[in-house]
C-alpha cells in the first residue's frame, strides 16, 4: 500500500512508543494492518472504515485504451457528507447520511492508455468505504 503522505493520508497513524513512551493505534478497525489506514472486517467483508475529512487514500490502475468509464463508490456514513474523487478531472460528489451503504456513481470519468492514478479525498464528515467499481 505504500507509506503516509504518499499512498494514503490518515490522521492517526500508528505511534510504536519509540518516541513518546505513549501508545497510541493506528489502525482503529484492527484489522489486517496496524500502520495508520483504518481497516475493519464487517462479516466477510474487509472495508476501510473511520475515514475522516482531509484524509485520503490513493489508487493506481491500467487501462487498456483510452476511454471513459462509470465509476461506482460503495460508502456509509452517520452524518451527510462530502467527497473528492481527483483523477484526469475532480470532483465533488455529496454522500447522503444513513447506516445503510450507499452507492455513489460518477458518470464518464476518463483514463488514458497505461496507468492512471486517482484519489479519493473525504471532504466532510466520516466514512466507512467498501469497494470501488468501473464498468
Amino acid at each position: 500500500m505504500g507509506r503516509n503522505g504518499f499512498a494514503y493520508f490518515d490522521k492517526d497513524t500508528a505511534n510504536y512508543w519509540v518516541a513518546t513512551g505513549k501508545h497510541s493505534s493506528g489502525n482503529q478497525g484492527r484489522t489486517y494492518r496496524n500502520d495508520g489506514v483504518d481497516i475493519s472486517k464487517n462479516g466477510d467483508q474487509v472495508e476501510v472504515n473511520h475515514f475522516e475529512s482531509g484524509e485520503w487514500l490513493q489508487y493506481t490502475v491500467e487501462s487498456t485504451e483510452n476511454k471513459t468509464f462509470n465509476v461506482s463508490l460503495l460508502l456509509s456514513n452517520t452524518a451527510d457528507g462530502k467527497i473528492i474523487f481527483e483523477s484526469a478531472d475532480k470532483r465533488l460528489v455529496d454522500v447522503p447520511s444513513g447506516s445503510q451503504w450507499h452507492s455513489i456513481n460518477l458518470r464518464n470519468v476518463p483514463f488514458h492508455k497505461g496507468k492512471n492514478t486517482f484519489r479519493i479525498i473525504a471532504q466532510k464528515g466520516e466514512f466507512n468505504f467498501q469497494s470501488i467499481h468501473f464498468k
